[in-house]
């Protein structure tokens, strides 16, 4: 009888082992998922801010050619009304 109560006792000592090596698996798997999420975002947030700069630089020269080409065309309609 004592001899099962020793093996029994052996195996839940493997088997609390086995659990807290799990634990601390888990523990260590979540800091690294937490730091991965974490430089993730960081690089999402850099990407979206170098997206909206270019699209600012863009829009700037869309309004630039646009208000270029009012004055070429108040220019040129300034001009007919002048050689009339």
């Amino acid at each position: 009888m004592e001899k099962r109560v020793t093996t029994l006792e052996v195996l839940m000592n493997q088997t609390a082992k086995s659990i807290d090596r799990l634990d601390r698996s888990i523990i260590d798997l979540r800091g690294d998922l937490n730091h991965s999420i974490k430089d993730l975002r960081l690089e999402h947030n850099q990407s979206i801010g170098g997206l909206r700069r270019d699209m600012d630089r863009k829009f700037l020269w869309l309004i630039g050619i646009q208000l270029a080409g009012l004055v070429a065309m108040i220019g040129a309609l300034a001009r007919l009304t002048q050689a009339l």
